[in-house]
């Protein structure tokens, strides 16, 4: 029971000293800013003016500017297909009835089959996900 115990905290205390080893290994920004030391000096001293640009320009917007601007942004951001709205489904209408028709449709087929079928179909399916997962494993080798 002791060695047991004893393996096991050995093997605890390894896990956790990995653990705390690769934590350590990424880099956080420098104390004071919040951009990591990938930028090159001048980066940082060009992002910091459009940053000031940007303020004092809506810092002289009166209210009605500020909502007219944001109302802009949210117009080109839809436009270009990315929301700020996290809650908004980003299928139309119609392709949400096509997949809940597909839906039902497989799941009537499914309701059809006999076991021996669905034990045919699992198994399928399970081996073209083995093999979808061993070749994206093969394109992520170096």
């Amino acid at each position: 029971m002791n060695k047991l115990f004893a393996t096991s905290l050995i093997a605890a205390a390894l896990a956790f000293a990995a653990g705390s080893a690769t934590a350590q290994q990424y880099t956080t920004p420098p104390k004071g800013t919040n951009t990591y030391p990938a930028m090159t000096p001048e980066e940082m001293e060009r992002a910091k003016a459009e940053k000031a640009a940007g303020k004092e320009t809506k810092s002289e917007m009166t209210d009605a500017e500020k909502k007219a601007a944001n109302a802009e942004k949210q117009k080109a951001m839809k436009a270009q297909g990315t929301s700020s709205d996290s809650t908004k489904p980003t299928t139309t209408p119609e392709q949400q009835a096509k997949a809940k028709a597909d839906r039902a449709a497989k799941k009537q087929a499914k309701s059809k089959m006999t076991a021996e079928e669905k034990k045919a179909a699992n198994a399928a399916k399970q081996k073209q996900m083995k093999e979808t997962t061993t070749e994206q494993q093969q394109q992520n080798k170096p």
